[in-house]
This record gives structure tokens, C-alpha cells and sequence, in this order.
């Protein structure tokens, strides 16, 4: 997904290993990363 080279990216972990280790290399890379709390973005559409 980085080789499309993204302009950020935003994950929501919640214990994710995949979806950590993405936010882990993008950071590497150099790219912006926004962790969000998927509860907290729920709550916000009600």
C-alpha cells in the first residue's frame, strides 16, 4: 500500500498487528500517520 506513495494515512488498530505494523513503516518512511480510535469515530456519527 506505501508503493502508492499516499499523502497520509489514518489507521484504526485496535490490536491490529497488520494495521500497526503498516503505521510503523509508513512512519519509517517518513509519511504523516493519524492512529484513531474507531469508538470515539462511532460515537461522532451518532
Amino acid at each position: 500500500m506505501l508503493r502508492l506513495l499516499p499523502v497520509a494515512v489514518v489507521g484504526y488498530p485496535q490490536g491490529n498487528p497488520a494495521l500497526e505494523k503498516l503505521a510503523a513503516n509508513a512512519r519509517a518512511k517518513g509519511f504523516k500517520v493519524s492512529m484513531r480510535d474507531i469508538h470515539e469515530e462511532m460515537e461522532g456519527l451518532a
